[in-house]
C-alpha cells in the first residue's frame, strides 16, 4: 500500500512538473525574437533621425536631368533641430509603389534611389541604390508614392541605419532614420 501511496505522490509531482515545463514552452515560443522594437518608426508627418522627431515643414519635388520620371523629393524640416533638409532621389517608374530594401544596391547606369541628410550645407549622411559600400544602408525599407502630376507624395521609411565616411557627403557618424510623410509637394 506504501508503494501505491509512493508513486501516486511522485506521478502528481511529475504531472505538476510537465504541466510547468509545457506552459514554460508554449509562453517561450510565442514571444517575439525579433529586434524590430529597436527600429526607428516616425510619427506621421516626421522624420526621425538618432531617436529625435523633427517636423516636415514643407515638400518640394524637383524633374532632374533629361529623364522626365527622376525627381528629387526634398523636405524641409523644422528650424533648430539636427538636420534641416532630408532629400529623396528617384525615378517613379522603378520606385513609385514598391518596397525598397535600403541594403541592397545594384549595378547599373540608369538613374536610382538615394537618401540625403543635411544640416544645412553640411551632409550628415548619403545612403544610395548605385553600387558603392561607403554609401550602402546597414538597415531599412522605403516605400514612396510620387504623383508628378498632381504633386501628391508619399514616404515611408522604417529602421534605416547607415554610417557614411567622414568626408564630402558623411559625417562617419552612425545614423538612424525613419521618416513618415504624406502631402502636396509645392513646384
Amino acid at each position: 500500500m506504501k508503494t501505491t501511496s509512493f508513486f501516486a505522490s511522485a506521478a502528481k509531482a511529475a504531472f505538476a512538473l510537465a504541466a510547468v515545463v509545457m506552459m514554460s514552452a508554449t509562453f517561450t515560443s510565442c514571444s517575439k525574437d525579433s529586434d524590430d522594437d529597436n527600429l526607428p518608426e516616425s510619427k506621421a508627418q516626421t522624420v526621425t533621425l538618432d531617436d529625435v522627431e523633427i517636423k516636415v515643414e514643407k515638400s518640394t519635388l524637383t524633374n532632374v536631368g533629361d529623364n522626365p520620371h527622376y525627381y528629387w523629393l526634398s523636405l524641409e524640416l523644422e528650424a533648430g533641430k539636427e538636420a534641416t533638409t532630408v532629400l529623396i532621389a528617384l525615378e517613379t517608374s522603378m520606385h513609385n509603389g514598391k518596397q525598397i530594401n535600403l541594403t541592397e544596391q545594384k549595378t547599373k547606369e540608369s538613374d536610382g534611389w538615394s537618401v540625403t541628410v543635411l544640416k544645412g550645407s553640411k551632409w550628415l549622411f548619403s545612403g544610395q541604390e548605385a553600387k558603392n559600400d561607403a554609401y550602402k544602408f546597414s538597415s531599412g525599407t522605403m516605400k514612396l508614392n510620387v504623383n508628378p502630376a498632381t504633386k501628391d507624395v508619399e514616404v515611408k521609411l522604417t529602421g534605416g541605419e547607415i554610417t557614411t565616411p567622414s568626408g564630402l557627403f558623411g559625417d562617419g557618424k552612425k545614423h538612424t532614420l525613419a521618416i513618415s510623410y504624406k502631402g502636396t509637394a509645392e513646384k
